[in-house]
C-alpha cells in the first residue's frame, strides 16, 4: 500500500513523469539558453548550441530496477535447474553435461536474459 502511494504522489504531484522540470532551476538554464539564441538570430549570427545546458536528469533508469532482478533470477533458477536435474544434488559436472544438450530454444532463452543484464 506504501508502495503505491509513492508511485502516485511521485508521478501526480513531483511534476517529474513529465520529464521536465517546471519552475526549477533547469527552467532559468533553458531560458538564458532560448534568450542566447533569439539575441544570436537577431544579430545575424550563425547557429551557435548551447552546450552548458543539460536536460535534467531524474535519477531514475539505467540501473539495476526490478525487472534485471527478474531476469537474474530466472536465469538463476534455469542453472540450478540445469546443475541439479530431477531433484539430484547440485554439481557442475551435470550443469557441464545439460549446457551441452541443451535445446536451441533454452540456449537462446539463457542468452538473451545473461545479455540483457550485462550488456
Amino acid at each position: 500500500l506504501a508502495a503505491v502511494v509513492f508511485i502516485f504522489w511521485r508521478y501526480a504531484f513531483s511534476g517529474s513523469a513529465s520529464g521536465g522540470e517546471t519552475f526549477g532551476m533547469g527552467s532559468q538554464r533553458a531560458y538564458a539558453a532560448y534568450t542566447q539564441g533569439y539575441n544570436d538570430g537577431r544579430a545575424g549570427r550563425k547557429f551557435d548550441p548551447v552546450e552548458d545546458v543539460q536536460p535534467p536528469s531524474s535519477g531514475a533508469g539505467g540501473g539495476w530496477g526490478i525487472g534485471s532482478l527478474l531476469r537474474l533470477a530466472m536465469a538463476g533458477g534455469l542453472v540450478y535447474q540445469m546443475g541439479a536435474p530431477g531433484g539430484a544434488p547440485w554439481s557442475s559436472a551435470n550443469l557441464m553435461a545439460n549446457m551441452r544438450n541443451m535445446s536451441p530454444m533454452n540456449a537462446i532463452f539463457l542468452m538473451n536474459m545473461l545479455s540483457s543484464l550485462f550488456g
